[in-house]
């Protein structure tokens, strides 16, 4: 790779499930793809700061990616100066003030609610980015964690997109091998779906387009585990 890849990860609300996935996205590629690997947390959250030894004091080393925790927008363009080939950016909950530097990245994923009870929060996170001339559907990569009952309601029936479901990981320093392809496929920003995914064991789509009016929800599966860090 010739150039570093940068890969911005935020979230509608706290506690959305960016970090979580920002540490399965950093493990993959750097134990699975063998690439040097920098997680770089971009919000006050100090959610990473469990991983550290007692020695460290800012920047440390867990399962062989680079941690940078409690950074700062001034710290940013030096840590991306690095020799690294991928960055993470844990960006939190995104605002006006960090949605400029998130679209500066080169893949970029927003966490949504697939929860009916929180079409508010979503109305709100996804005008963030059409009030300020985002293209969501060309641009960003919609993900979201699987709820149980039907989501969504007429009040964004108007927002026609696709949100991929993440698949439930317990630890994201144990992936199965089962999402490999999963995260081969949004990486590459390829359409996911159960045609060109022949690795999972398991895959649930459930399409209804008169409930879901128009999003497409993708839930996957798997039991084969793989650990990272080998």
């Amino acid at each position: 790779m010739d150039s570093p890849q940068i890969i911005g990860v935020c979230g509608y609300e706290h506690n959305s499930g960016t970090t979580h996935l920002c540490l399965s996205l950093a493990n993959y590629l750097c134990n699975k793809r063998l690439a040097k690997t920098a997680y770089i947390e971009l919000n006050p959250s100090d959610q990473i700061s469990s991983l550290k030894n007692k020695d460290c004091r800012t920047r440390f080393s867990h399962y062989h990616i680079d941690f940078f925790p409690n950074s700062t927008l001034s710290s940013y363009n030096n840590i991306l100066s690095g020799k690294h080939q991928y960055y993470v950016i844990d960006f939190g909950v995104l605002n006006i003030n960090t949605l400029n530097d998130f679209m500066r990245c080169d893949i970029k994923f927003a966490i949504c609610s697939l929860s009916p009870w929180k079409t508010t929060s979503l109305t709100k996170f996804l005008n963030l980015f059409i009030d300020n001339n985002v293209n969501i559907e060309k641009d960003i990569t919609l993900l979201g964690y699987p709820v149980e009952s039907k989501p969504y309601n007429k009040e964004i029936s108007e927002m026609p997109k696709e949100i991929y479901c993440i698949p439930y990981l317990q630890n994201p320093f144990h992936i199965t091998s089962g999402y490999f392809n999963f995260f081969e496929m949004i990486l590459q920003r390829k359409k996911y779906t159960m045609q060109n995914d022949k690795n999972f064991n398991q895959l649930f789509i459930e399409l209804a387009p008169a409930e879901f009016r128009g999003f497409m929800i993708i839930t996957t599966d798997s039991t084969n585990l793989w650990e990272g860090g080998f």
